[in-house]
């Protein structure tokens, strides 16, 4: 159920849409919401932040056990695609520490393949800090929750202290989502409610 981006300064043929006019927020909520009835009446559980799986799906079992991964493709698991290589005229590959496209001409595309050079129009290269916010923001996008401790471990740090310094984490900016019932707070772990994972995008 992804939200309909209207950038015509990027692909100009949206702008044919404009005539018809487009569907305001309030008017895009209640068709999200309408989906969801529609779906939740099938069968199918929502995980993530726009995605629906029956029960039992290989996604339904990686958000319940919190190992759900999201890629440039949608939501995934880091078994069958931690790692996406892109063939093909504008692909984007998403590598750990690296993000590349393809280039978007396909006379090139197919010169460059033929001389065994990678495609690749541009690229980007994450330092060690953007890698670790990423991990955060996939993690409440994913599964909903983030664990001081657990992820301190996983990357190599002594302590959820360290972690938050590092992070310059500041628990009094999240407390006023915490009101809201948006998320909840604790030493150990960041959760985002119900309620709250409709404003998680």
């Amino acid at each position: 159920t992804f939200s309909y981006a209207h950038v015509p300064w990027v692909h100009p043929v949206q702008k044919a849409l404009e005539k018809y006019g487009l569907p305001d927020s309030n008017l895009k909520s209640e068709l999200y919401e309408v989906a969801c009835s529609i779906l939740a009446s099938k069968g199918y559980r929502r995980i993530g932040m726009d995605h629906f799986v029956l029960p039992g799906d290989e996604l339904d079992l990686a958000s319940q056990n919190g190992q759900l991964h999201r890629n440039f493709q949608g939501y995934c698991t880091w078994e069958t695609t931690g790692q996406v290589y892109a063939f093909g005229v504008t692909g984007i590959s998403q590598l750990t520490s690296v993000y590349a496209q393809n280039t978007k001409s396909i006379p090139d595309y197919i010169r460059l393949v033929n001389e065994s050079i990678l495609p690749v129009m541009k690229g980007y290269r994450l330092s060690d800090e953007e890698q670790l916010v990423r991990e955060i923001i996939a993690g409440l996008m994913c599964n909903g929750t983030l664990q001081w401790k657990a992820l301190a471990e996983r990357i190599g740090l002594d302590s959820a202290e360290t972690l938050k310094k590092q992070l310059s984490y500041s628990e009094e900016k999240l407390e006023e989502m915490a009101d809201d019932g948006l998320v909840s707070l604790s030493p150990d772990f960041l959760k985002i409610t119900e309620i709250g994972r409709r404003f998680v995008r």
